[in-house]
């Protein structure tokens, strides 16, 4: 069993599953790291080395790579997009990250929430 960043990485799943698991590590990265220490993505986790699990650590902090800074730069972007008063920004302070198209009409610049029941009561 690999252990990276606090997850642990079962034995028995191909190499590249395996990086998947880890928050932050997409594909295009995991492809990059397999093709720059020359590992099979389709490798078994178990047959990688003490040496080669080293390395792929190494290539990680190298790389500033690190799920707790994705993370922040993540919250912080979103914060950022509330403190504009962005649109997206008002939808997060509300927690409403998805729209449905039947409640959500309107988000006001002021965050105030206008729904299909309330919009045919306005009189404009």
């Amino acid at each position: 069993m690999f252990k990276l960043f606090g997850v642990k990485i079962k034995s028995d799943v191909p190499v590249r599953k395996g990086l998947l698991l880890v928050y932050g590590l997409g594909k295009p990265t995991v492809d990059k790291i397999c093709f720059t220490i020359g590992i099979n993505p389709r490798a078994k986790v178990s047959k990688l080395s003490r040496r080669t699990q080293g390395k792929i650590q190494h290539f990680l902090n190298v790389n500033r790579i690190q799920p707790a800074r994705i993370k922040k730069l993540r919250r912080d972007s979103v914060i950022d997009l509330i403190n504009k008063k962005s649109y997206r920004g008002m939808r997060h302070k509300i927690n409403i990250l998805f729209e449905d198209k039947e409640q959500v009409l309107m988000l006001g610049h002021k965050g105030v929430l206008v729904t299909s029941m309330q919009k045919s009561n306005i009189v404009i």
